[in-house]
């Protein structure tokens, strides 16, 4: 049986702002400063994944059952913001008509996550179980060994019928 699943993650915001020119009560000149601001924030979050499952009973007793799959993550997100003042009229609302810049930062940000794995369930008799899993993943985060291996051997015996059996 083969299974997939896509989902997709996006966030897209915004704020802007004009103080326009105002003259308070208590002041013989009109403040004129018109400061600007603008802020924006966008990211994406992609994440992708399929398995492949094998299942099998053979000799009425022998049940094996076999999974590979593969995950994909990607995570993307910008950030700008700016503030300007001295905007020689009240017209303009936007950063480009400030004169003076007063503030500036931009911000990216990336990582990609790559996973392959796998798993073997045996079982006889649905009574002793063995199970083999594996999984290979690698984070673009990581400067040094961005890959790792990581393995798994389970056994297990099912004493449940015979403990059901005395009840």
């Amino acid at each position: 049986m083969l299974n997939g699943n896509a989902s997709l993650y996006r966030y897209d915001w915004q704020r802007e702002k004009f103080n326009k020119s105002y003259q308070a009560q208590s002041s013989a000149t009109p403040d004129n400063t018109r400061q600007a601001e603008a802020y924006v924030q966008k990211y994406n979050q992609i994440q992708l994944n399929g398995t492949l499952t094998y299942t099998d009973t053979f000799a009425e007793k022998h049940n094996l059952e076999a999974m590979l799959g593969t995950e994909y993550f990607t995570y993307d997100q910008f950030d700008f913001e700016a503030k300007t003042q001295n905007s020689p009229t009240d017209d303009i609302p936007t950063l480009n008509a400030g004169s003076t810049r007063t503030y500036t930062s931009t911000t990216k940000t990336a990582y990609r996550i790559l996973s392959g794995f796998g798993r073997i369930n045996y079982n006889y008799d649905m009574r002793y179980l063995i199970s083999f899993v594996a999984r290979y993943d690698g984070i673009s985060k990581l400067k040094d060994n961005r890959w790792g291996f990581f393995r798994c051997v389970c056994r297990l015996e099912y004493y449940g019928r015979k403990i059901l059996e005395r009840l």
